[in-house]
């Protein structure tokens, strides 16, 4: 994931829940295509590393400040605001 991140990034939060259910949340600042991609290969890459957890992916994209729309889950990646 490392290297797929752009400044367009704002946040990543991971929440496993049960029966090996993954939710990845990512924070976009804008709509991009670029980095709809980059997503897709991040789960992609994730999905081949871990192939007994169900994964489900959601993307928001948000200018509101991060406390207010990051919920359960760990913060994996978090840009300086």
């Amino acid at each position: 994931m490392l290297g797929s991140v752009s400044p367009n990034w704002r946040a990543v939060v991971v929440h496993v829940g049960t029966n090996n259910q993954v939710q990845l949340t990512f924070v976009l600042a804008s709509e991009s295509e670029e980095d709809r991609k980059e997503i897709d290969d991040v789960v992609f890459e994730l999905s081949a590393m871990q192939p007994e957890k169900a994964l489900s992916v959601d993307v928001i994209i948000e200018s509101a400040p991060l406390k207010s729309i990051i919920g359960f889950g760990q913060l994996i990646f978090a840009r300086k605001e």
